[in-house]
């Protein structure tokens, strides 16, 4: 029998299968991040630090049709990036990188088409490095309007980004302006589409080399600080 991941049992157990946009008190509700510093044992919050996670604030608390749509796709991010404690800077980084690529070739593209900029799409589909990927990006952002232009900026920082940390919350913050661009260009389905694909990017790329680290690694080694403090929203939620 398949050993439950401390997320889902915490999921289960403590938030009622849901995960939740927002910042939250203690027991009831839960983003992801909240989730994960149930699961690792360590006192309640929503930084990226005490999750144990990038910061995938946005990620969660994009324009998701419903709790429901938002729960499946963010629980396999957190379940991908759950060893992302152990992982070096050098792979974080790398990490962030491909899903920055990613990104800006196949989530956003879409939506320049979508509002009658081809030229720019086809930019950012074709780049084939970060470097080429930032510059397409930041084309994109200057004839872009509203959304699409903080997605494509956002996408651009990231790719610019030095470090993994502040790399991944752009990252995180494109895919949100681009369902919220999706969601303005097309309506709610279109939304959890864009955020879907951006999860799909984010698991596929952390399960990258070792995935049975990633995805299955239990408790084990984790703090043992029992969750105890009521302190709502730690940090800026972008």
């Amino acid at each position: 029998m398949k050993k439950l991941h401390p997320l889902d049992r915490v999921l289960a157990e403590r938030f009622s299968g849901l995960l939740r946009r927002g910042a939250h008190n203690e027991d009831g509700e839960a983003c992801l991040l909240e989730a994960a510093t149930v699961a690792r044992r360590r006192k309640w919050g929503d930084s990226p630090e005490r999750a144990g996670l990038p910061d995938l604030r946005a990620l969660n608390d994009g324009p998701w049709s419903s709790d429901r749509a938002r729960t499946a796709p963010m629980m396999a991010v957190g379940r991908a990036l759950w060893a992302w404690p152990k992982w070096s800077e050098e792979r974080r980084k790398a990490l962030t990188d491909r899903v920055t690529l990613r990104l800006i070739r196949e989530a956003l593209p879409e939506i320049f088409e979508a509002i009658k900029l081809p030229a720019e799409a086809k930019a950012m589909r074709e780049a084939q490095s970060l470097a080429e990927a930032a510059r397409a990006a930041g084309a994109a952002r200057a004839a872009g309007a509203a959304w699409a232009a903080e997605a494509a900026e956002a996408a651009a920082e990231a790719a610019r980004a030095a470090g993994a940390a502040w790399a991944a919350r752009a990252a995180a913050g494109a895919a949100r302006a681009a369902a919220w661009a999706a969601a303005w260009a097309a309506g709610a389905a279109w939304a959890d589409r864009v955020l879907t694909h951006a999860c799909r990017i984010w698991e596929e790329e952390a399960l990258r080399g070792e995935p049975e680290t990633a995805s299955s690694e239990g408790l084990a080694g984790q703090s043992d600080e029992r969750p105890g403090s009521s302190e709502k929203g730690e940090g800026t939620r972008p």
